[in-house]
């Protein structure tokens, strides 16, 4: 859909709405999920957005379940 898109406007900026979670259970990106819970919403993140005609990616936060772990870059559950 996102070449689609570029094919009719080239200067359109496109995204592709995603939630921000991974799928990755080998790679480590499932370690920036909000829980284990988030490796089976059916979305990858990282592949979503490795299109060349997605311009911009956005993520939804709540730190009210989520705490951004600052020394490792990384979410982690809010017990932590």
């Amino acid at each position: 859909m996102s070449e689609f898109i570029k094919s009719i406007d080239p200067n359109h900026m496109v995204t592709s709405g995603m939630e921000g979670f991974s799928t990755d259970e080998e790679g480590d990106g499932h370690l920036d999920n909000p829980g284990s819970w988030a490796l089976c919403q059916g979305t990858d993140f990282i592949k979503g957005h490795s299109f060349s005609s997605i311009d911009y990616a956005t993520v939804h936060i709540y730190p009210e379940h989520n705490t951004w772990n600052w020394a490792e870059s990384k979410f982690c559950d809010a017990q932590c």
